[in-house]
């Protein structure tokens, strides 16, 4: 299938987006994958799923995400 399909990724903003991003494209390629992180100011996603206020920015996290997710895509923050 690869190649041929789009994946649509798409969650709340979880408070470790490295561990969770790792663990989800661990068995993925990147290749037509497609990421919404929906960064709702003072809420995120803790690992078992359930959803904490914690305070924050949500424009910085948001940021902090792109900048991750670019570093694995491209080796590096463009």
């Amino acid at each position: 299938m690869e190649g041929r399909v789009a994946l649509f990724a798409c969650d709340l903003a979880p408070a470790d987006f490295e561990g969770y991003w790792n663990e989800v494209v661990a068995d993925l390629s990147w290749a037509g994958l497609i990421v919404f992180w929906a960064c709702v100011p003072d809420v995120r996603m803790l690992k078992d799923g359930q959803l904490a206020q914690i305070p924050g920015d949500a424009c910085a996290a948001r940021k902090s995400a792109f900048d991750f997710l670019q570093a694995k895509l491209y080796g590096s923050v463009l």
